[in-house]
């Protein structure tokens, strides 16, 4: 049996001081379980997100959830972690940005440019 909501509880508090509750119209819980949907999660693993209750989940969601590798991938985070060590958002480009276009051009042949 779930415990009380208390990510609807603060929903509630959100929506007074963040226009529409949150930053992202998809993540509105009106779109999705009005008055029951947990809205915040306090950690997440794999494909699993748990409420600020502690409740258990299945992200499912369509892909405003859980992404491809699932969350806290060790390989994901740790390339993270070094990319940010190295510096992140200098007034220069990064390299990466050139090699991730080849290769989106490379699985779709159909396009000849990627933006991102």
């Amino acid at each position: 049996m779930m415990k009380k909501n208390k990510g609807q509880k603060l929903w509630k508090k959100a929506k007074n001081i963040i226009p529409g509750g949150s930053m992202l119209f998809s993540k509105k819980s009106e779109l999705h379980l009005p008055e029951k949907w947990p809205c915040y999660y306090s950690k997440s693993s794999g494909y699993h997100v748990w409420d600020l209750d502690n409740n258990k989940y299945i992200d499912m969601m369509f892909m405003v959830g859980t992404n491809i590798l699932g969350y806290c991938n060790n390989e994901v985070d740790n390339a993270v972690r070094k990319a940010v060590s190295n510096g992140i958002m200098t007034s220069f480009n990064c390299f990466e940005e050139v090699k991730l276009a080849e290769k989106l051009i490379s699985i779709h042949p159909w396009s000849d440019m990627a933006r991102f």
